[in-house]
């Protein structure tokens, strides 16, 4: 990943913490805090996002030019954040129209979905495809059947929906597997599993991902541009730089800095 000389003059600082044990075994958990950009020095902002990026980079993978100074949005509300995040349920139908709402075609929706390539989903999204998938009080009949022993095992009806499960066979590998356990009926979710059942034009992708994973990565850095440039030219002369990532700022406190020093 690259950063645009342009977009960054406008980053604030960001800093890093531990997050909980859901990423990827093996792998280094972290995720960015915002804080006011006057706190820490530009150079040291550079440094710390640097970092990230090459623990980023030993899961492989394509890269692409992350464009950052996007600032948040005024409000927060829950249930409009619920409004746009893909089910682990969905069908394809439901997310094609998904995406579509916000201007991203299918070979978006599939290469995105790709993401999940890296990572591991909890038990509690999946007990339904297991043993009542679409009210049938049977399990999903796309899931290949070793498949279907080895998640029966790990996610029993009355076990605990916070055990997690890896979304593909590589889980800390950034590779094209993901689409090639969807071929095998090894899909993890739902709405990983539908991108190749449903047939179409997601089965097509689907397919081709698999066996091509140049194609995947070229359509995967595409679309992570389309997904990051939504409503980015809004964003930028609307809303703040937010304090607390998960509160709106006080609209009685001093606005924190909005530009970092230039850099030559």
């Amino acid at each position: 990943m690259k950063l645009s000389r342009h977009w960054r003059r406008r980053a604030p600082t960001l800093f890093l913490a531990r997050t909980s044990s859901s990423w990827p075994q093996g792998m280094p958990s972290f995720w960015f805090v915002q804080a006011r950009s006057s706190f820490l020095p530009y150079d040291f902002f550079l440094l710390i996002l640097g970092i990230f990026f090459l623990y980023c980079m030993q899961t492989g993978g394509p890269s692409w030019e992350v464009f950052l100074g996007r600032r948040d949005s005024l409000t927060a509300s829950l249930e409009d954040s619920n409004d746009i995040m893909p089910s682990p349920r969905a069908n394809a139908t439901a997310l094609i129209q998904l995406f579509k709402r916000f201007g991203l075609s299918v070979k978006d929706m599939v290469a995105l979905s790709g993401s999940h390539t890296i990572g591991k989903a909890r038990c509690f999204s999946i007990v339904h495809r297991l043993y009542n998938q679409s009210g049938t009080g049977e399990a999903d009949p796309t899931i290949e059947l070793r498949y279907k022993k080895y998640l029966d095992k790990l996610c029993p009806q009355s076990g605990d929906g916070n055990v997690t499960g890896n979304l593909d066979a590589t889980p800390t590998v950034f590779d094209n597997q993901y689409f090639k356990d969807l071929v095998k009926g090894r899909g993890f979710l739902n709405s990983d599993e539908v991108l190749f059942s449903t047939g179409g034009e997601t089965r097509q992708l689907v397919e081709l991902f698999s066996k091509n994973q140049t194609a995947f990565f070229s359509s995967f850095t595409t679309s992570m541009i389309n997904l990051g440039n939504l409503f980015s030219s809004h964003s930028l002369h609307c809303g703040e730089i937010r304090r607390d990532c998960r509160r709106v700022n006080s609209r009685t406190a001093a606005p924190p800095e909005l530009l970092m020093p230039d850099v030559d």
